[in-house]
Order: C-alpha cells, then sequence, then structure tokens
C-alpha cells in the first residue's frame, strides 16, 4: 500500500479473495449463541474477522474482543482454518494471548496500530461498536462461561432488573401453589 492506493493489482485481488470467504453457518452459530449475539451483528462482526485476517498478513496486529471470538471459533474448526490460511492467506496466522503486564502494554498500542492500518487498507474508520477504544478494549473484564438454563444473569448494579425477575419468579410459584 503506497499513499492509501494498493502498490499492485495482486494486493487488490488479494484483499477482494480474502474478504469473499463464507465463513461455515456453524461457526457463525456458535459465536451468536455464546455470545448472545444476534445473526445480523454475528454476520458483521465475521466480515470485520475477514478484515483483521487481511491486515494480519500485512502486519502484526491485535484484534477486538468480538473479533478474537470469532477468530477462537475458526481455530477450533482447525481443518476449515488450515484451509483459509492456506487458500486465502497464504500463510497461517498463529494466534497467542497476551500474557503479562508488558505484553498487554504493547498489545494496546498495536491494537490503536490495527486501527490505523484500517482505514488505511478500507479507507474507512471500524466500527466502533466492534472495533471501540483501547481503553473499552484493554478494560480489566472477568468472563465465566454460566450455564443460563440454571443461572440468572443481571448487569452489575441493575437491581431494578434483578428485583423485576425475582419477584415475577416468585409471583409465579405463588401462583403455582
Amino acid at each position: 500500500m503506497i499513499n492509501g492506493k494498493f502498490s499492485s493489482l495482486d494486493e487488490l485481488m488479494e484483499k477482494n479473495s480474502i474478504l469473499s470467504y463464507k465463513l461455515p453457518v456453524e461457526i457463525l452459530e456458535r459465536v451468536r449463541k455464546q455470545n448472545l449475539w444476534t445473526m445480523e451483528y454475528t454476520e458483521r462482526v465475521a466480515e470485520e474477522y475477514l478484515r483483521f485476517m487481511f491486515l494480519a498478513t500485512k502486519n502484526y496486529v491485535v484484534p477486538s474482543l468480538e473479533v478474537d471470538e470469532i477468530w477462537h471459533a475458526h481455530l477450533l474448526f482447525s481443518r476449515d482454518y488450515s484451509t483459509f490460511c492456506k487458500e486465502f492467506l497464504q500463510r497461517t496466522i498463529h494466534h497467542g494471548p497476551s500474557t503479562t503486564l508488558a505484553s498487554i502494554s504493547d498489545d494496546k498500542e498495536m491494537y490503536a496500530n490495527t486501527k490505523r492500518l484500517y482505514f488505511m487498507y478500507f479507507s474507512e474508520t471500524p466500527p466502533e461498536d466492534i472495533w471501540p477504544s483501547s481503553n473499552v478494549r484493554f478494560r480489566n473484564v472477568h468472563f465465566a462461561n454460566i450455564d443460563l438454563l440454571t443461572h440468572w444473569v443481571f448487569p452489575a448494579g441493575d437491581w431494578k432488573a434483578c428485583a423485576k425477575v425475582l419477584l415475577k419468579h416468585l409471583f409465579l410459584k405463588l401462583k403455582l401453589w
């Protein structure tokens, strides 16, 4: 890429080839269910994942948490991921987590650089709901797998929502007696 233009027809064709790839519906469904996303949002994140993978063929890049969810799911479908890497990327893109405070600090800088590269190659800013600011992307989060059939989940501090569901549940139990 030179001055916002693709330096060769080959580079432009490579970008279009990667972006034309269709992730298997099983991957999309898995990510949709695990994250409680709509299918529309899941498909948007999948498109951003493909853009990210194109950027990964050019430079060291750091994904958003949402894009990382798609990447993790794709890695689980190892045969499809291997084929995608060989046929569309012409190389394997390896995934490694941030493990130290120093690497997280480096990742913050690289994440900001990823968003700059995104603008350079795609001539648009990445969507904020998928590519949030570095402060949001690297906030202290705690993820857990929870069985939603046996547990209720409420946003932290939303006591009104909690009380509403508890009262409704209690009312239904009393009515059934």
